[in-house]
């Protein structure tokens, strides 16, 4: 369990109040992430208040992400 990631149960607990989500994949973590923080910020603009992005990207040696 990485140290600074949320526990399960609190985890569940906040995505209990949601009903749609997006899910993405690929093998360029650092891109990927940057992807998910953009449209976290459109859909805050279009009023989806509480949009954010929960990434995981790999805890390998650099480069790997």
């Amino acid at each position: 369990h990485p140290p600074c990631a949320p526990d399960t149960e609190s985890t569940k607990k906040v995505l209990k109040e949601y009903s749609r989500g997006i899910l993405m994949n690929g093998s360029k973590g650092k891109a990927l992430t940057e992807v998910a923080v953009r449209l976290e910020g459109i859909a805050y603009k279009m009023g989806f208040y509480k949009a954010f992005a929960l990434t995981a990207l790999s805890s390998g040696p650099p480069g790997m992400t």
